[in-house]
């Protein structure tokens, strides 16, 4: 007899490897490890106990106790005939036995009273089972064995999940490496997998015939199909054996819970499942028990069910079996609980399945009708992993059965506002106040103050997204009298919301902030966590633009850690995108744009393109900032396109940023065009403040022509309040600050002109000019330039790191890295904004004075 051999593929299993053998070395005499077909149980047993003085009993050829005593005896060297009891002195006599039953789930029930004795006969005996069922022995510990860890983003490779099955993947397709992974696809497949070890390894199996992207397109519908071999062990062998192992109401409870695509608790289970069988809780831990229900730790100590997608889709097609009363019975009490306000928000799993129940119903049933639209309005307003597109979907289906039907008024009006703002966020016109209008007619009919304040604060906020305040004030205060008349406190916060959103589009900034401030009192008072995160965002982006940073850094992220917490994704990526505007702020460019970038991307993937367009086009600012011109135009032009028409300020914005790429990339033809094209949309725009950037950019192309004294008169004319309270006329400045010091610079450099230092730091004079500054009074700027005029002496062109500049400016001080960023980065607009501009130049490495111009470190005296 020999021990199990050591499995050199046990990836991501290290923590229950060391609790099985912790258990062991503390003295437990029998281990069962628990967990869902396919899950690896046997695998990490073999890890755990290889080379050691281990037993292995294989009892899936088994049919009952007889064959299991056989097996066992077997493993012992015994005759097959030998009993329990020649088995069990067997046991008593080695001097330490560790007998390990594999695979006994079928045969749990023969095995209990078999185990408790040997066990009692033998004190020195220890048992490890691997099975789906536990013995229920008193001396039993269970150790639950769970899915592998998938990826937490879409460049994460090494969760335990993703290396599994990239390393069988590349059995049959060995040309597959981290460059040429499809990582969409590779994400859609983990997600469909559940991490279930065998699921990973049939599944990359089939990658001698199709690609990644084929593979995930299958799984969806077909994954127990896909995951079935036709000879050999596969999972839907594995669940085969499961299901029999069910009695026939516990079979009928897995089939039902099939309904629930996403996690769900016990009350959600008994509520679908109701007592007809017996109590729905019996059924529900007798699946629990063998290891069919996923549980874990929800909000506040509740359990959280759930089932693996391989059983879900395996029971589902048990569900589709079964009579059809018995099928419509269980659709609408799930449907009833999953619409039901007072269990808190849905997944979009269980809404969508909900809807597409609905909608497959006959045209005249009014009831399934009011279901399809609730679930589509509440999937809209989730906005978690469900498309844009499959939502407006579900969404106009709805609608399309109840426009001349019975059903309630104020739903079909809730249902074309809906429609409308759905537009919007994916930037498109068509159709959309017409929507809206639909909306208001059939809320006025119904003479529902609620559904009409709805559909008069979305036809507001059409209007604020154009910069039309007079309109948006007007749409607002019908939304506010009809929100007071509803005692609906939800709608009078986003009233205020969209009043201070109008006001900072007018850049009324202390209006705002008053409007966002009351907002935020009433969604606090009522307990709407959603909009109060969202009203604490907007307040940060206001700290932000005032120059707040530390206090706009803590509003930003309290904001989009609740809008996580409370599921609405859209809005943390927004969130995300506006902490990518605070870092391009703060000079830190790199990471702003992976910011940017993955908030674009998250948008676009849930179909708000009109926010996706967004932070799309704003990363060509961090690009021109970063003197990246041929990116900035990509950028840009890739934002416009996503908006379409929904966005007045920022189409204008992007319009003249692309102007401005393209000057700096050196094709003033385009640029011109590009000008002229966006002059028109500036000018129409109330908001001083982007008209003050436009212009900036605009700039770009007096600098690029050569007309450095056109581009200085722009750059004069920004009143100084506008560059203190806009951070967009702050970045705007500072790229055209950068773009004359290199052209005056260049004109230096020819004429042999250098940008002189004092070694200490005391003043500067750059080319071109005709007097030094003085820092004579400024201590902290002095440090700052003597130890940056150093670096550029010793080592042209390499950026010392902000940390050394740090120490070297606040020689002594004990100061919190945030903190210490935001003053460094105020030191250094300081010098840019008395002279310095472009000539000091930020990389993700550091700070430098730039290289590219003559350099003179004057001693003191001189």
């Amino acid at each position: 007899m020999t021990a199990p051999a050591a499995d050199p593929e046990l990836i991501g299993r290290a923590a229950e490897r060391a609790a099985l053998q912790a258990l062991l070395a503390d003295g437990a005499r029998l281990v069962t490890l628990v967990g869902p077909p396919g899950i690896g149980k046997s695998r990490l047993a073999r890890a755990a106990l290889a080379g050691g003085p281990a037993v292995r009993c294989p009892l899936r050829p088994v049919v009952d106790g007889v064959g299991a005593l056989r097996a066992v005896a077997d493993a012992l060297g015994l005759p097959l005939d030998a009993d329990q009891a020649v088995i069990g002195r067997a046991l008593a006599a080695r001097p330490a036995p560790l007998l390990w039953l594999d695979d006994g789930e079928h045969v749990a029930a023969a095995l209990a009273p078999v185990v408790a004795a040997w066990l009692e006969g033998a004190p020195a005996l220890r048992v490890v089972v691997t099975s789906r069922l536990p013995l229920d022995l008193p001396a039993e510990h269970r150790l639950e064995v769970g899915p592998l860890a998938g990826p937490t983003g879409p460049h994460d490779l090494g969760a335990p999940a993703a290396q599994l099955f990239l390393a069988c993947a590349r059995r049959v397709a060995p040309g597959l490496d981290g460059a040429g992974i499809d990582r969409a696809a590779l994400g859609q497949i983990l997600d469909a997998l559940g991490g279930v070890p065998l699921a990973l390894e049939l599944a990359a199996s089939r990658l001698d015939l199709l690609s990644l992207p084929a593979l995930a397109a299958r799984l969806d519908a077909q994954l127990v199909a896909l995951l079935a071999r036709p000879a050999g062990h596969s999972l839907q062998a594995a669940i085969d054996t499961s299901w029999a192992l069910l009695a026939p109401a516990e079979q009928g409870a897995f089939a039902a819970l099939s309904l629930f695509r996403g996690p769900f608790s016990l009350a959600d289970a008994e509520a679908l499942l109701g007592d007809a069988d017996g109590p729905a809780l019996d059924r529900v831990h007798a699946l629990r028990r063998h290891s069919l229900l996923q549980a874990t730790a929800g909000p506040g100590g509740d359990m959280r069910l759930g089932l693996l997608e391989a059983l879900r889709q395996y029971a589902r097609a048990r569900f589709e079996a079964r009579p059809a009363p018995w099928r419509a019975q269980h659709h609408r009490r799930h449907a009833v609980r999953v619409l039901d306000p007072a269990r808190g928000p849905s997944g979009s799993g269980a809404l969508r399945e909900v809807a597409a129940w609905a909608l497959a119903q006959p045209g005249d049933d009014t009831e399934a009708t009011a279901v399809a639209l609730r679930a589509a309005l509440a999937l809209d307003a989730l906005w978690a992993d469900a498309p844009a597109d499959a939502v407006i979907a579900v969404l106009d289906a709805a609608l399309a059965r109840a426009a001349g039907g019975a059903t309630a008024r104020a739903l079909q009006a809730d249902g074309w506002t809906r429609r409308g703002v759905a537009d919007r966020h994916r930037g498109r016109r068509p159709g959309r106040l017409a929507a809206f209008d639909r909306a208001l007619a059939l809320a006025r009919e119904a003479g529902d103050a609620g559904a009409l304040g709805r559909a008069c604060l979305a036809r507001a906020t059409w209007h604020v997204d154009q910069v039309e305040g007079q309109a948006a004030r007007a749409w607002l205060a019908q939304a506010k009298a009809a929100f007071e008349r509803a005692g609906d406190s939800l709608g009078q916060a986003a009233v205020a919301r969209e009043l201070g959103n109008a006001a900072r589009r007018d850049g009324a900034l202390a209006e705002a902030r008053l409007h966002y401030e009351a907002g935020l009192a009433v969604a606090q008072a009522g307990g709407h966590r959603r909009e109060e995160a969202v009203l604490l965002g907007n307040l940060g982006g206001l700290a932000q633009e005032a120059g707040r940073l530390t206090e706009a850094g803590d509003r930003l992220r309290r904001s989009r850690a609740t809008l996580l917490t409370v599921g609405d994704d859209r809005s943390a990526a927004i969130m995300l995108g506006n902490l990518g505007f605070l870092l391009m702020q703060t000079d830190r460019l790199g990471e702003a744009d992976e910011a940017l970038g993955a908030a674009a991307e998250a948008l676009a993937q849930l179909g708000a393109l009109t926010y996706s367009g967004i932070f799309e086009g704003s990363r060509a600012e961090g690009a021109l900032l970063g003197g990246r011109p041929r990116a900035a135009l990509a950028h840009a032009e890739a934002g416009l396109a996503r908006m379409g028409d929904a966005e007045a300020v920022y189409g204008a914005l992007f319009t003249v940023m692309r102007a401005a790429a393209l000057a700096l990339a050196g094709d003033l033809p385009a640029a011109r065009a590009a000008a002229a094209a966006g002059e028109g949309a500036v000018a129409a725009l109330p908001d001083p403040y982007t008209r003050q950037a436009a212009a900036l950019y605009l700039a770009q192309i007096a600098v690029a022509a050569g007309d450095l004294d056109a581009a200085a008169a722009a750059r004069a004319a920004v009143p100084a309040a506008d560059y203190a309270a806009s951070y967009a006329v702050r970045s705007a400045a500072h790229l055209l600050d950068g773009a004359l010091a290199a052209q005056r610079a260049a004109r230096a450099e020819a004429q042999g002109a250098a940008l002189r230092v004092a070694a200490d730091g005391a003043w500067f004079q750059v080319p071109d000019s005709a007097a030094p500054v003085s820092l004579a009074r400024r201590q902290v700027l002095q440090r700052l330039l003597a130890a940056l005029a150093a670096s550029r002496e010793a080592s042209p062109g390499q950026p010392t790191p902000a940390e050394a500049l740090v120490a070297q400016t606040w020689p002594g001080e004990r100061i919190l890295p945030a903190a210490a960023r935001n003053r460094l980065h105020v030191a250094v607009a300081s010098l840019r904004k008395l002279g310095l501009g472009r000539l000091l130049i930020h990389s993700d490495e550091g700070y430098a004075l730039s290289a590219g111009v003559p350099f003179a470190r004057v001693a003191a005296g001189e």
